[in-house]
């Protein structure tokens, strides 16, 4: 099966490591919803129950900072700012994600500055599989975080409650 249909059927596994402000409850579940383009703003994309594409994200919490977490998240569609989406919907900004910035989290007065300049959405695609379409064979491969998320994930342990 070619690549491409692979995509069109949602046979390939795609997880992604993000680290979102705040505490997440329920700690694992399923994110379903549909994904359209938002009216007000035609940068981003929106949640929705009725419009647009339908989008699924199974995620799990790995680790818990109290005013922040650690969340994996397995994109069972693919659509445009998905885990963005997602989690900006149950409440949940990325660390470093200013277009879908929900609020002002309370965060440690010590690591609030740190977290303010973090320049880049702390989002990392760290695992994939799919059947390669000449050989027919599973292929996976798993990349580990890169070094600014682990100095990240180092700084929000340290003031883990």
């Amino acid at each position: 099966m070619k690549l491409a249909e692979q995509f069109a059927v949602h046979s390939i596994t795609r997880k992604y490591i993000c680290f979102c402000f705040s505490h997440f409850q329920p700690p694992c579940g399923k994110i379903e919803t549909f994904i359209t383009r938002d009216k007000k703003n035609r940068l981003k994309m929106c949640a929705s129950s009725t419009d647009g594409k339908k989008a699924i994200t199974i995620f799990r919490t790995l680790a818990d900072y109290g005013f922040a977490s650690k969340i994996e998240c397995e994109l069972k569609t693919g659509r445009t700012h998905q885990i963005r989406v997602h989690m900006f919907s149950q409440g949940h900004s990325l660390i470093g994600d200013s277009l879908y910035k929900t609020k002002n989290y309370a965060v440690p007065k010590e690591l609030a500055e740190y977290i303010n300049q973090f320049p880049r959405q702390a989002l990392h695609a760290f695992f994939l599989k799919f059947i390669h379409p000449r050989t027919n064979r599973e292929m996976e491969f798993s990349v580990p975080l890169p070094q600014d998320l682990l100095e990240l994930e180092e700084q929000l342990a340290t003031f883990r409650h």
